[in-house]
């Protein structure tokens, strides 16, 4: 429908998955599938900062979505270690 067309751009193909909202999800549900209480709480978060900003820009605007995903994986390394 037309709010199919209208959000689009807020969805991201992940190599042959699903189409997902990356800008709102956590690292470990972007780059392992994972979903947990804690990626539910960032997701909370992201949509807590909507809402103060009164919905006025995308989170993460000023990056592409291959960015996103980039600084992604910077929370996934710590010093070439993988967290959590």
């Amino acid at each position: 429908g037309m709010s199919r067309n209208l959000y689009s751009g807020d969805y991201y193909r992940i190599q042959g998955r699903a189409v997902l909202p990356i800008r709102w999800m956590s690292w470990e549900s972007i780059l392992l599938g994972k979903f947990t209480t804690a990626s539910d709480v960032w997701a909370f978060g992201v949509t807590l900062w909507e809402t103060f900003t009164l919905c006025r820009e995308q989170p993460y605007s000023q990056l592409s979505d291959e960015q996103v995903i980039e600084n992604t994986g910077e929370f996934f390394r710590d010093q070439g270690r993988q967290v959590g």
